[in-house]
């Protein structure tokens, strides 16, 4: 009889912990999209050849762009917004491509500040953060005030109720190695065709932003680092297919696992650390069991 009971628990166990395990990854899918660049190059060559459009040229302004809109269930309102900028530029010289001086440019760019509603302010709800005052101790009815007397005026709000809540900015990232545009700013772009009538880098290796004489690579990679610092005229010259910039040699960077502050982790590390400890408790219950079963046999 004890060794049906002892077979028992450790399957009602086992049983609760694949439950578990399975509720688990049915509410926090293992899956998480996040947005990358379709083309890395191998070589500034490589940048140059996928490119329909090489100019250098100056941030003339930076302004919102539609919004990417993907269905979201689990989201309010049922979708998923991510922002998108417009970059208008000025062009100054052409390497590729039929652009020509003076023309301008809408640069597309995934990313930009989202704009979410914020918290009504104190007191613009009648009802709410607006108690009733009581008479002071000296008026008619006595120092705690007459119970029939009618009620006292609410004190007037500071602001107007019906006015809209003020708006909240939250700032999204966008895609890697891709970072923020501002006016006045130079770049050497290869560019392809992007969304709605714009045009993009051809990747992270097709920007570059002119400081002085010279190139500032917007990522780390072994062909933006190797095109990192390189005078213009060279970066003209390769451009145009008249020279080449090679490939530096990569210097491999050690990667840690360790979490990172400000970082996001996936998981809960709670449950996590349960599971752990029900799945051990399984193995433990079933070979204490198997030993437990070949000594009495």
């Amino acid at each position: 009889m004890r060794k049906k009971l002892w077979w028992v628990g450790v399957a009602v166990l086992t049983l609760a912990l694949v439950g578990q395990y399975i509720g688990y990854s049915s509410d926090h899918p293992g899956t998480v999209g996040s947005a990358v660049w379709a083309f890395r190059p191998n070589s500034f060559q490589d940048v140059v050849s996928n490119a329909q459009t090489i100019v250098q040229a100056q941030v003339v302004k930076v302004e919102a762009g539609p919004d990417i809109v993907t269905k979201a269930p689990a989201e309010p309102g049922g979708e998923d917004r991510i922002p998108t900028q417009r970059i208008t530029v000025s062009v100054q010289s052409v390497d590729k491509g039929a652009t020509t001086p003076g023309q301008t440019l809408v640069v597309f760019r995934t990313g930009g500040p989202i704009t979410t509603p914020s918290a009504p302010a104190r007191g613009s709800i009648p009802g709410s953060d607006t108690p009733e005052s009581l008479r002071p101790p000296n008026a008619a009815g006595g120092g705690k005030g007459d119970p029939n007397a009618p009620a006292p005026d609410r004190p007037a709000p500071q602001s107007n109720p019906n006015a809209p809540a003020s708006a909240g900015i939250l700032a999204f990232e966008g895609v890697d190695d891709d970072p923020e545009y501002a006016p006045g700013e130079q770049y050497l772009l290869a560019l392809t065709a992007g969304p709605n009538d714009t045009m993009r880098p051809v990747s992270p290796e097709g920007r570059y932003r002119i400081n002085g004489n010279t190139l500032q690579a917007v990522t780390e990679s072994t062909v933006a680092s190797s095109v990192n610092g390189v005078d213009l005229a060279t970066a003209h010259a390769a451009a145009q297919g008249k020279a080449q910039i090679q490939n530096k040699p990569s210097i491999q960077k050690r990667v840690t696992t360790e979490p990172v502050p400000g970082m996001p982790t996936t998981g809960i590390p709670f449950l996590d650390a349960a599971l752990m400890t029900a799945g051990t408790i399984a193995v433990i219950a079933i070979v204490a069991g198997f030993v437990l079963r070949r000594r009495r046999a």
